[in-house]
């Protein structure tokens, strides 16, 4: 089911979600980066997402929630399989004047099809899974300068995945 973009907003984890110690940061207007500078086959039609942090300094972590919504199930599949190919053929890339490297990363199957990247700079490591499920692409991102737990993002796929679901069926 397609959502309007106050149900999306909705579907999105909220501070309550959080594993203790995360704090909600304001909204920002934030371009959306394609890895490798990929072209999607079609456009996402409405985007929603929550930043979160926990703790300061060197040992700051960050968390990203995101639902990009397109038209039907279809334009979803194929905007996520140029995303697979895209993370299948790209090891890594310089945006906005970092090294980034990118390594696939193993990640519990959830909704239609799961993938997870490693994101590498010389500063930090941020672990990310993409989710295709109906017409929706979720992301879930955790990284830090110091700590990145792979535990903790498999606990918040499993939640923002479940949010998205309830959302949808209803």
């Amino acid at each position: 089911m397609v959502l309007n973009q106050g149900e999306l907003e909705a579907a999105l984890l909220t501070i309550t979600d959080m594993p203790p110690g995360y704090s909600q940061d304001p909204p920002k207007d934030r371009p959306i980066h394609y890895f490798c500078n990929y072209d999607p086959p079609v456009m996402p039609t409405a985007t929603v997402r929550h930043d979160f942090t926990k703790g300061g300094g060197l040992s700051t972590e960050l968390a990203v929630v995101r639902i990009e919504q397109l038209g039907n199930a279809d334009e979803a599949a194929r905007y996520y399989s140029a995303l697979e190919d895209a993370l299948g053929t790209c090891d890594g890339e310089t945006y906005q004047d970092t090294a980034l490297t990118y390594s696939p990363m193993s990640v519990e199957q959830t909704g239609d099809r799961a993938i997870g990247v490693k994101i590498e700079a010389d500063d930090f490591t941020l672990f990310e899974v993409f989710i295709l499920t109906g017409p929706a692409v979720l992301s879930v991102g955790v990284g830090g300068l110091v700590n990145t737990d792979a535990n903790v993002l498999t606990g918040l796929v499993r939640r923002q995945v479940e949010r998205y679901s309830s959302a949808a069926s209803n």
